[in-house]
């Protein structure tokens, strides 16, 4: 959604980066751009070469390339620079986010004083004041027009946390709040660090960015319900933050519906110990489905039940599920990455997923169909870092024999450990009857003594193609398996 906000040719380079980026050999073929983007030849050089300015006024040439020879154009990404950061620098550049944060902070008096300031056309700022319209309404946000000035109607949450990603976005808090304010919302976010726990960098980015937010906003976040009020109210965090912000003179976050939204904020981006976080966020957040996945989940794999586990996975997705009902539908402006590595390399946690997912959209469950990206993503991530290789797959069995002897066999070993250590892989210390991979560099083989054994052969030291093509080989295996 976040993309309708982009001029057409930014988005056309931005769109270009991430179908190379994704390729294993970072390039694809002219053609094959061609007719996924729908470009002409014109088009495709045209885009090419502003892509080549763009790296000359962002001063990336020398961690990011783009080339191309007579059919294939490639990228060089040498450190530092991804699609992300294009993505970054071409929302900064767009009119429609300049006006969209204007609009959101109060600070946009009308079409014509906006087009005088940023050196464009009333008719160009028009245009796009409609794409900002299109791209709320699946907020259920919209613009509004009162007295010559327009500001952003619907839900107060939502218009905040749309601020919040944004600026969180395109890093712009600077041009849109002074000075002061950009060192007192540091200094609250600070106050609470020093009080609580660490908070990583981006955390602590968008905490600042909604703290700014909240205390410009003349607008009142919504009442919660009775039951979720009281709850926050009679806990030792909502006491403990209250009594530290208004020691420090903090009172506009110190108002009832204020200070609970504050909490949220400040769960949803893992700032309170875990101990004060799980005593907001329990099993009630739609403990039906909580019980169904799990119930589900150890039914298809009953091998790995245990009590803690099953703990476990109810507090993840306790968490998961609050994340998901308090940021509502400004989820859909979050980045989606893709999910194939996780297919590739998940592949049977991968399919339960998506299995529980689809059933779940098909018996008509609100909140899945509502959340059913956000959840499916979050879902999967919950149950890779829960759950060992070791305890959904069986091994692959594999013997390493290279002629340079035991030193070098340990190092690739090793090595092999260290890159595919999700696969759960068995290290056999010589041929056996289950092997089912042989990695050496011999031609001089028994067939005999082969039986089913696939046998990969590399030279030493293996290259950059032998890891792609070894690893390919393993997922294979494991899908043949599984």
């Amino acid at each position: 959604m976040i993309e309708q906000l982009i001029e057409k040719k930014d988005l056309r380079k931005y769109h270009l980066i991430k179908l190379l980026e994704m390729d294993p050999f970072l390039s694809k073929s002219k053609s094959f751009i061609k007719d996924e983007f729908k470009l002409s030849e014109y088009l495709l050089r045209v885009t090419i070469d502003r892509l080549q300015e763009d790296c000359c006024e962002f001063g990336i040439t020398e961690e990011f390339k783009i080339t191309e020879d007579d059919s294939i154009i490639s990228i060089e990404e040498l450190g530092g620079v991804t699609s992300n950061f294009f993505l970054k620098k071409y929302l900064q550049k767009s009119i429609g986010v300049k006006m969209l944060l204007q609009i959101l902070m109060g600070k946009f008096d009308s079409a014509p004083e906006f087009a005088s300031t940023h050196f464009t056309s009333n008719s160009i700022v028009y245009k796009w004041l409609d794409k900002v319209q299109e791209s709320l309404k699946p907020l259920d946000l919209e613009l509004v027009k009162k007295k010559g000035s327009y500001s952003i109607a619907g839900n107060e949450r939502t218009v905040r946390l749309l601020g919040v990603n944004l600026l969180h976005r395109t890093d712009l808090a600077g041009s849109l709040f002074s000075e002061q304010m950009l060192i007192r919302a540091t200094h609250i976010v600070d106050i609470i660090e020093r009080n609580y726990k660490p908070m990583r960098p981006s955390h602590k980015n968008r905490i600042i960015n909604y703290v700014l937010i909240a205390l410009s906003s003349d607008k009142s976040t919504r009442k919660l319900s009775r039951r979720i009020k009281e709850k926050l109210m009679k806990s030792e965090t909502f006491k403990e933050l209250k009594q530290l912000l208004l020691a420090n003179g903090i009172k506009k976050l110190c108002q009832e519906n204020e200070l609970n939204e504050f909490i949220g904020i400040l769960i949803l981006n893992e700032a309170l110990p875990e101990q004060a976080a799980e005593e907001l966020v329990n099993e009630e957040i739609q403990s039906d489905l909580i019980e169904l996945f799990i119930e589900k989940l150890f039914q298809s794999f009953p091998q790995i039940y245990t009590s803690s586990l099953k703990k476990e996975i109810t507090n993840r997705m306790a968490r998961i599920h609050f994340n998901a009902i308090f940021s509502g539908k400004v989820l859909l402006f979050e980045n989606i990455f893709d999910l194939s590595y996780f297919q590739e390399n998940y592949q049977v946690v991968f399919d339960f997923c998506r299995s529980f997912i689809a059933t779940q959209k098909k018996a008509k469950n609100l909140f899945v169909q509502e959340h059913a990206v956000y959840l499916y993503y979050h879902y999967l991530l919950m149950l890779v870092n829960c759950l060992s290789p070791e305890m959904l797959q069986s091994a692959i069995n594999i013997t390493i024999d290279f002629s340079f002897g035991e030193e070098y066999n340990l190092f690739i070993k090793r090595s092999i450990k260290n890159i595919c250590s999700h696969l759960n892989l068995d290290f056999q210390p010589t041929l056996m009857k289950n092997t089912d991979v042989l990695l050496t560099d011999s031609n001089n083989l028994d067939n005999s003594k082969l039986n089913s054994t696939l046998v990969i052969y590399w030279l030493e030291p293996p290259r950059a193609i032998d890891w792609f093509n070894f690893v390919n080989i393993l997922i294979k295996k494991r899908r043949s398996f599984d």
